[in-house]
């Protein structure tokens, strides 16, 4: 009796599997690999407004009257995360945005709302804006923009590009971008 059950139970589970949808089943299959870069330090300056003949069309996305205040390289480490994980690159299908926010370090008495504006590019794209500010927290609140990211995965390093429409208050501001990505990856 017990193995009856047993293999009417078993039936009906691969009979289910090979019902579902090939997306779904695929996503069954795949594991999920945080990933959290080191912070990105940017130190953001006027120089765009100051010498307007350095930003000519560095961002082809941008808007006409936007300026780059900061730009950087970073490594997202994804292939040492997903590695670290037992699992292979080559099985990468997608890269999902979390989150991110810009920690304000100094000037510490700065209002984080005049940063209001700011946009983030990772090379050439908009991936990010400002949508609000933590004065008390000193922390710029981002809104995605592009939440999947698997273009930039492979990358050695990615130039994060941070712009503005209006000067700073202040000669500059150093900051942290921290960044949080999810890594989803097929079985090998």
């Amino acid at each position: 009796m017990k193995t009856n059950l047993l293999k009417k139970s078993i039936f009906l589970f691969v009979f289910s599997i090979l019902l579902a949808s090939c997306d779904d089943v695929k996503e069954m299959l795949t594991i999920s690999v945080p990933i959290n870069p080191p912070a990105v330090d940017l130190k953001l300056t006027n120089e765009g407004f100051i010498n307007p003949t350095s930003q000519v069309q560095r961002i082809v996305a941008a808007d006409e009257d936007e300026v780059v205040l900061a730009e950087k390289r970073f490594s997202m480490g994804v292939v040492k995360a997903i590695e670290a994980r037992d699992a292979s690159i080559e099985n990468l299908k997608k890269i999902i945005f979390n989150s991110a926010e810009l920690l304000v370090i100094e000037p510490k008495d700065y209002d984080l709302n005049t940063l209001k504006g700011l946009k983030f590019y990772f090379d050439e794209e908009l991936v990010a804006e400002v949508s609000g500010a933590d004065n008390e927290n000193r922390k710029v609140l981002l809104d995605i923009k592009k939440d999947d990211i698997l273009e930039y995965a492979k990358k050695e390093s990615i130039l994060v590009r941070v712009t503005g429409k209006e000067k700073l208050t202040v000669p500059s501001v150093n900051a942290k971008l921290i960044l949080k990505f999810t890594a989803k990856v097929g079985m090998k």
